[in-house]
């Protein structure tokens, strides 16, 4: 870790130790605002890869943080059934803000914070779909998304969504969702699952 990322490292450490459960829980980490640049964070191409020290640096940091810190050791406290390879770095991103669509806003300025903050945000999910359908306007993104929501459990589930700028592109420009909010509104009406 570099000098320049202990004030993102000391406010990861405080949502430490992740999330533990019997299931394969992992965690993501978006971070906003200036500290992505001036620390080198990757928001581009290939933003959940391993390639970037930035990024990696942070997700392993949460990681041995929350295992020394929680103190985690297999069969004592930590009982994941499978585990998740997700949890050796977690999933670190920062949200590419300069390409969001006009009018959607960053993560963080949806939760109330200004434009100039930098806020870091960490969430434990237990499931990752990752969309392998094509784009198109014969079946639009917003379509696809719904389908793989739709394979979640309906027991308490939520979902993050993280499309590539291109998409979110096309979801305000061709499919009309001039807001983030606008498209969770639809996916909330769109998506239902029964009770059987």
């Amino acid at each position: 870790a570099k000098p320049e990322y202990m004030p993102l490292l000391l406010a990861v450490a405080t949502r430490a130790p992740f999330g533990n459960s019997t299931s394969s829980m992992a965690n993501t980490i978006i971070v906003n605002g200036p500290i992505r640049k001036e620390i080198g964070m990757n928001a581009g191409t290939n933003a959940m890869g391993p390639y970037n020290d930035a990024n990696s640096v942070v997700g392993r940091f949460f990681m041995l943080i929350s295992r020394t810190a929680g103190d985690y050791k297999n069969n004592v406290n930590a009982w994941e059934s499978l585990g998740n390879n997700l949890q050796y770095n977690s999933m670190t991103i920062a949200e590419n803000e300069e390409m969001l669509p006009e009018g959607w806003e960053p993560l963080h300025v949806q939760m109330g914070f200004k434009p100039t903050d930098s806020v870091v945000s960490i969430g434990t999910g237990w499931t990752y779909i990752s969309s392998l359908g094509e784009v198109q306007p014969a079946y639009p993104a917003h379509m696809l998304i719904a389908d793989y929501i739709r394979s979640l459990s309906s027991l308490g589930s939520a979902a993050t969504i993280f499309v590539d700028p291109t998409v979110a592109g096309l979801l305000k420009d061709v499919q009309g969702f001039q807001t983030k909010r606008d498209f969770s509104k639809w996916l909330s009406g769109k998506v239902e699952k029964t009770v059987a």
